[in-house]
């Protein structure tokens, strides 16, 4: 439970977010949400995880750490890798 506290800070301050706007976002307060954050509640309900990962636009799996963050440009230049690997094998196939 620990990842989610450290998770939910991580993603609220990725988006820039005070504790006050994630609150009005997912439709609780913003003492739930620090408190959510300092792991004073650790048993936070799926339909809030659900809530949260939209506020921050990730998935849930992301909110519950069971999902790493891949930077944009390093999944752009993986992109263009599998593309170049592509071309190779067709190359060989012919």
């Amino acid at each position: 439970m620990n990842m989610i506290r450290h998770n939910i800070r991580k993603y609220r301050n990725k988006k820039g977010l005070t504790l006050a706007e994630v609150a009005k976002k997912t439709g609780t307060t913003k003492q739930t949400i620090s408190r959510y954050e300092s792991g004073e509640i650790s048993n936070i309900p799926y339909d809030r995880i659900l809530s949260l990962a939209n506020c921050f636009d990730v998935t849930p799996g992301h909110i519950m750490g069971f999902e790493k963050d891949v930077d944009i440009e390093k999944q752009a230049d993986m992109d263009a890798d599998l593309i170049m690997l592509e071309k190779r094998i067709k190359e060989y196939a012919i």
